[in-house]
């Protein structure tokens, strides 16, 4: 459709009467952007969304086209569109933006990408092709974020301000981060995730700027409830919500952030959040139908996502069996030398726990090396490329009712629902 009518995206993207929200980012952009939906609808506005979390331009198209009449009219109020970070520059001025929302930026697809500074121009890029009058909601807690040029009179940033013993993250930085700016060592008060934090330049004077939304504080109850105390540009507000995954606050103060630029109700928000539950999160769970073994899918695409998968394996204190693929394909990435970069060595320590530890993918046997030099028995390692057969024996050697967590990378996400379906087993 796009090589027969190239104007089609801006056309449909038009008549969404209120205007497009686009959300990009390196991680969390398919579940802000679902919150976001999710909240818009709550309050009574049809959406159109990319909710199967397709973010180039062909993808957005079919969501668009999908959701029109036969005779091409678009009845919705709000867009909310999932955008890929490297199209986010072609694409940002096309589709009609009301706001844009900016999750973080981390390493990820070197071989696309490159660099993070080649992100933060490529998103940079992107902000300049949008009206001024278009509100931005960015992570304050990203330097790579808050050093973006501000080109719009309605910046909202979000942020965590917790006290150093309640983090509720890894609070583990991979390495030094330089400032934006300058290009000296940044200075850090508080780390919560890799380079997110509370962060100063002690050579040019750069900060993180002071968020208008932030978490407080955090609580969990044995059954997964979530309460959360935010301030909301000055008033604090408790919320429940039952979002999986600690990593999960920060996409729920963008999606809430964004709401409150979008002057949603607070008492809307909080009802729409209770009730939220994202299909296409990279946390899922799931329960076999008859073994009754529950199996844990979380994605890992790059460093930072595969230690917060990992934290998730490690939070679990019992027996388990660990199936991890890693593919090579475009959409992945065929460098996958950030395997080298996330902690591995964490499973050392729990091996004797696992029933068994397969990997798979294309990329199986880089896998398994890593995983001998992270401190593993090579021994315990099987390594089977075939994803199906993989499965299969995973499931086969794990008792009835016990756990087994699977972390693939993006295209092997995909690889494992159609295994999953095509096994019938849940």
């Amino acid at each position: 459709s796009l090589k027969l009518a190239p104007g089609i995206l801006r056309a449909l993207a038009g008549q969404a009467t209120k205007g497009n929200i686009i959300i990009t980012g390196t991680n969390g952009k398919t579940t802000t952007a679902a919150l976001i939906a999710h909240i818009l609808k709550s309050a009574g506005y049809p959406v159109v969304s990319n909710s199967a979390g397709s973010n180039l331009s062909w993808g957005i198209t079919t969501s668009l086209i999908n959701a029109s009449t036969w005779g091409g009219k678009l009845n919705r109020r709000y867009g909310v569109l999932e955008v890929d970070e490297g199209v986010f520059p072609g694409l940002a001025g096309q589709l009609h933006p009301a706001g844009a929302v900016i999750t973080n930026i981390f390493p990820d697809q070197l071989d696309r990408f490159g660099t993070v500074d080649n992100i933060q121009q490529s998103i940079q890029r992107g902000l300049a092709a949008i009206t001024e009058n278009c509100f931005q909601v960015l992570n304050a807690d990203d330097p790579f974020l808050a050093s973006l040029q501000d080109n719009c009179s309605h910046r909202w940033y979000y942020g965590l301000e917790m006290p150093p013993d309640q983090n509720l993250l890894s609070g583990h930085q991979i390495q030094n981060y330089t400032c934006p700016h300058c290009r000296q060592i940044l200075h850090y008060r508080q780390v919560f995730l890799a380079h997110l934090g509370h962060y100063r330049c002690p050579a040019c004077g750069f900060t993180r700027p002071r968020p208008e939304v932030s978490l407080l504080s955090y609580s969990r109850t044995p059954e997964g409830t979530v309460t959360l105390n935010l301030n909301l540009k000055g008033l604090r507000e408790e919320v429940h919500c039952h979002l999986p995954g600690s990593y999960n606050v920060y996409n729920l103060l963008a999606g809430l952030t964004a709401a409150l630029a979008l002057d949603i109700p607070v008492s809307t928000i909080k009802q729409a959040l209770s009730s939220f539950s994202p299909a296409n999160s990279r946390l899922k769970r799931l329960t076999l139908r008859k073994s009754k073994q529950s199996l844990v899918i979380s994605l890992m695409k790059n460093a930072v996502g595969a230690d917060q998968a990992l934290e998730q394996v490690l939070d679990t204190n019992q027996e388990l069996s660990l199936l991890i693929v890693i593919n090579d394909q475009l959409a992945d990435g065929v460098d996958v030398s950030w395997l080298w970069n996330a902690r591995f060595e964490q499973l050392a320590d729990c091996q004797e726990r696992f029933f068994t530890l397969t990997v798979s993918g294309t990329r199986a046997w880089d896998m398994a090396v890593r995983l001998k030099y992270a401190g593993l028995d090579y021994h315990r390692i099987v390594v089977q490329k075939n994803l199906e057969l993989a499965l299969t024996s995973t499931l086969q050697a794990t008792p009835p009712g016990k756990t087994v967590f699977i972390l693939p990378n993006y295209t092997a996400l995909a690889g494992i629902n159609r295994a999953v379906r095509r096994l019938g087993i849940i």
